[in-house]
């Protein structure tokens, strides 16, 4: 007969139990004590600053709880804001974070602290160091590398594109015009990661049949997988989010964009190769001109670098415009007056068959400020999140060095003291003579200071191409009654609850 296992009186079920409780217990004292250590050294240096107390997912200040707001971080930040104007702090278990919503905080901010913050970090599993998530000293060598290949002579060359594939979107809603209220956000989505494929990467589409699918279908899986854990506080746990199905779709996703853009890397560094000393006229791409300044000098750009940068063009791009575009045709369909008039500038400057080129985008003046309207009202981008390696002197305040700070564009973009009746829609605001009436970081919709967007002229002419082709083409309509009725989605960015649903009439 085998003898029982016995240790100190515990057989071997109830040895494994407590090792498993000894376990749990040692982690829980580990973290005590390093929220204990963090906040005896950080709390000293914030006490000047309102205190907001979160943990567990609750904020102790009032109606500043996740279940009030409904799970979503842009409504509990506003709800501090409100409560708390101009700035206050934030514990997050034992991280400090510093929220700021003044534009005098912003231009400090956005200027001296360029690390960017812990926010980030999920989309830099993604992404890897491009622009977006880089450390400090990498983003500064990549950003000077990468500015030339963003020079308007660049930019003007992919007009055409943006014109092409905006006629095959019309082409796509004419389907569907006269239906009733349709969803239209996939459709617009195809489009700009068309435009992405092509300007950014070379490739057209046609070249690849069905990977416009799969890339859709990646963006989606890993935004979906990054969302959930942006909102399920126990999802902020590594091994806890690391185990479920999200994570598991995230990585899979995450692989294969970063398979298919080292592929494509590598079919350009062999026609690069070839072709060097070819016809350098053929308009090029994004990538074309970063592998050219990396030709023969890795010290600029490794291929692992240039897959990162592909791949920050494309969680920059792809999301953010296809949703500013949606939120705009919303606008529109909202206000019938203002669409005649934007309308009217099309045919003004374009007319109604020929193609948008060049030279019309400066001219389109209206339409680009409906677009910054909407994107005053619904920054895709709501926050702006930066690490704190220095105290930094606000004037008012001095933020601790090891704190966070989050810089809230929404409740800067609906303060009354600059945007007088902030949710009135009125594209006027952004008339040269009365931007010059604000402080320059009361609008932040591509952020400010040295780590801005360097895509944001892209992203306008983009927009203004496209939108400017399904104007002069469809009469707009909406089921919404105001501009607080559409409900938003927030996560990593800002989304139509619903979608974009519109109604389209052909003209």
């Amino acid at each position: 007969m085998t003898p029982e296992f016995n240790f100190y009186g515990l057989n071997f079920p109830e040895l494994v139990l407590f090792g498993i409780l000894v376990y749990v217990a040692a982690i829980a004292l580990v973290i005590f004590f390093a929220y204990c250590i963090r906040y005896r050294v950080l709390c000293p240096f914030s006490e000047d600053l309102v205190h907001c107390t979160y943990l567990n997912s609750r904020l102790s200040c009032p109606n500043c709880s996740l279940k009030q707001s409904g799970r979503n971080i842009r409504s509990l930040i506003e709800t501090g804001i409100n409560n708390y104007p101009g700035i206050f702090k934030l514990w997050i278990f034992s991280k400090l974070y510093c929220v700021v919503s003044e534009p005098k905080y912003h231009e400090v901010v956005l200027t001296k602290c360029l690390g960017k913050g812990e926010l980030y970090e999920d989309i830099k599993s993604v992404i890897g160091h491009g622009l977006f998530t880089a450390p400090y000293d990498l983003w500064k060598k990549h950003r000077r590398a990468i500015n030339p290949t963003f020079n308007q002579k660049v930019l003007d060359a992919y007009v055409d594109v943006f014109h092409k594939n905006s006629q095959a979107l019309v082409g796509k809603l004419k389907q569907i015009a006269g239906e009733g209220q349709v969803e239209v956000y996939n459709l617009v989505l195809k489009c700009i990661t068309d435009n992405y494929c092509e300007t950014t990467l070379g490739m057209t589409m046609d070249d690849q049949p069905g990977n416009d699918v799969r890339i859709r279908e990646w963006i989606k899986g890993i935004f979906d997988a990054i969302s959930k854990r942006f909102l399920v506080p126990w999802y902020h746990f590594d091994v806890i989010f690391h185990s479920t199905n999200s994570a598991r779709r995230m990585r899979s996703c995450t692989e294969e964009i970063h398979r298919y853009t080292k592929e494509v890397i590598r079919k350009k560094r062999l026609l690069l190769e070839e072709t060097k000393q070819e016809d350098q006229s053929k308009k090029k791409s994004f990538l074309d001109h970063l592998m050219e300044i990396t030709y023969g000098d890795d010290s600029k750009f490794t291929e692992q670098e240039l897959v990162d940068e592909m791949n920050s063009f494309l969680f920059a791009s792809a999301e953010t415009v296809t949703t500013t575009i949606s939120f705009t045709l919303i606008m529109l369909g909202l206000h019938k007056n203002l669409q005649d008039k934007v309308l009217e500038e099309i045919l003004e400057v374009v007319g109604t068959t020929r193609a948008v080129d060049k030279d019309d985008l400066p001219k389109l003046k209206y339409l680009e400020m409906f677009i910054k309207e909407t994107l005053r009202l619904f920054p895709i981008a709501y926050i702006v999140g930066r690490e704190l390696h220095e105290d930094v002197d606000l004037g008012d305040y001095v933020l601790p060095a090891g704190a966070s700070v989050v810089t809230s564009i929404s409740a800067t973009h609906t303060n009354k003291e600059y945007w007088p009746d902030p949710y009135n829609f009125n594209p006027e605001r952004f008339l040269p003579e009365e931007v010059a009436k604000r402080h320059p970081c009361a609008y932040l919709p591509f952020s400010y200071g040295p780590r801005n967007c360097i895509g944001a002229k892209f992203s306008m002419m983009n927009m203004k191409v496209v939108l400017a082709s399904v104007v002069r083409k469809f009469k707009i309509s909406t089921s919404y009654g105001s501009v607080r009725d559409v409900e938003v989605e927030t996560s990593l960015v800002i989304k139509p609850k619903n979608g974009c649903k519109v109604e389209l009439e052909m003209r």
